[in-house]
């Protein structure tokens, strides 16, 4: 129908609201368009112009939100994870230019305070200070962690994560920020987070969270209507962004979330189930993250970290709705966050957990290996077994238990309820 429309006819109810709609506009060309809630307009869109990423864009704008609520310390880095064309970058390009974001696309270990730093007036100005209260965008994490220095600047991530300031001695003197803390948000993507980088960050102390963008599941009807879109009433790339732009710039000035440190937070109205939840995930993904070191000793990330990321990043859910306390609707991406914060086989070791409740691990192999059947190679085969077992022994999530001689995979007995 709406391939065969010319500029201005309507089309019926594409989005079962009752409304009546263009070919080309996302939004309602009725009195609907009045009633509609100002976050749902912005979801439509995305919608329409980011191919249904609303969602996830949601996600990225959090980041944004959060920066306004007064007395936060603990920066927010999360990283789109996703393979190419699923607009991870298009996202991002949808804040570049906004007065809260500052874009920076590669790094050295020197960036953040330099021993030859720009000067106005006479007094050095680091970068360090000028990503405080910013929401920094780098489209391509894969070009930092890509490099010979990459073990270096990982370090300064681990600092700087920790939202404290950079002190550099050299033979000019002492170079620092301004801050002792540094206070600042980071939204990335990359087209995979591989076990050597996550390997890195679990002896380094787990600082970045994940969000793994799925490609929308289509029908071969809804791939040809979304390629006939494209052909006949797609407006450019950038004339979408644009149009993204100003609407996203519109909504933050209503929310009143465009500044930084403005907002009081309600606490006591946070709802308790809600809160739940956040520990809830934050213990999991304490565990799922979890990593050994040369003695054996599984090394666990401290509680209070992931916690306090886990609410900062509702808390964001929640302004974008118009509040200032959460509801437990809003933890819904900090569920989200919980299961793609870990490496891919721990994931589908949990998700495979919590739709079966118990699997043996034959079959737990098949899960993560999924031509394991065809290998007859019983060296590589005992390889894979060992893998199971290590990460199973690192999360300290799972265990493997024998019933009637099989060997079964199923939850701790800390972690079933």
């Amino acid at each position: 129908r709406a391939s065969n429309c010319r500029r201005g006819c309507t089309m019926t109810d594409p989005v079962g609201d009752g409304a009546e709609y263009t070919a080309h506009t996302p939004l309602p060309s009725d009195r609907t368009l009045d009633t509609m809630p100002e976050i749902v307009k912005l979801d439509r869109t995305v919608d329409y112009y980011l191919d249904r990423k609303s969602r996830y864009f949601r996600a990225v704008l959090g980041q944004v939100a959060t920066l306004a609520i007064k007395d936060k310390t603990q920066p927010i880095p999360m990283v789109l994870v996703g393979k190419p064309s699923v607009q991870k970058s298009s996202m991002l390009d949808v804040l570049r230019g906004m007065p809260v974001v500052k874009e920076i696309d590669d790094f050295s270990s020197k960036a953040f305070v330099s021993g030859k730093p720009k000067t106005v007036d006479g007094k050095e100005v680091q970068l360090i200070d000028q990503i405080k209260d910013k929401l920094v965008v780098t489209s391509d994490l894969g070009v930092v962690f890509n490099t010979e220095n990459a073990s270096a600047i990982l370090s300064k991530f681990v600092r700087l994560y920790d939202g404290a300031n950079f002190h550099k001695a050299d033979g000019r003197g002492m170079h620092s920020g301004e801050s002792e803390l540094i206070r600042f948000n980071h939204i990335a993507a990359i087209p995979k987070f591989s076990k050597e980088i996550m390997a890195a960050f679990a002896h380094l102390g787990n600082r970045i969270f994940l969000l793994r963008i799925e490609p929308p599941s289509l029908t071969y009807a809804e791939t040809v209507q979304t390629a006939m879109k494209i052909l006949e009433n797609d407006k450019p790339f950038v004339e979408k962004i644009a149009i993204l732009h100003k609407m996203v710039e519109a909504f933050l000035i209503e929310r009143g979330i465009i500044e930084s440190d403005s907002i009081k937070w309600a606490k006591d109205r946070d709802e308790t189930a809600g809160n739940q939840v956040i520990a809830q995930c934050a213990t999991i993904l304490a565990a799922t993250r979890a990593g050994v070191d040369a003695t054996a000793d599984v090394m666990r990330e401290a509680i209070p970290r992931i916690t306090e990321a886990l609410y900062t990043i509702t808390q964001g859910q929640a302004l974008l709705e118009g509040r200032n306390y959460i509801k437990t609707d809003d933890v819904w991406l900090a569920i989200r966050i919980c299961m793609d914060s870990c490496s891919s086989e721990r994931r589908a070791t949990v998700l495979e957990l919590l739709k079966k409740n118990k699997i043996t691990v034959k079959n737990l192999r098949r899960v993560l290996r999924p031509n394991i059947d065809k290998i007859k190679d019983k060296k590589f085969l005992k390889q894979v077994d060992a893998e199971l077992s290590k990460h199973l022994l690192e999360m300290e999530l799972a265990e493997i238990i024998t019933i009637n001689g099989r060997n079964i995979v199923a939850f701790a007995p800390e972690f079933a309820k």
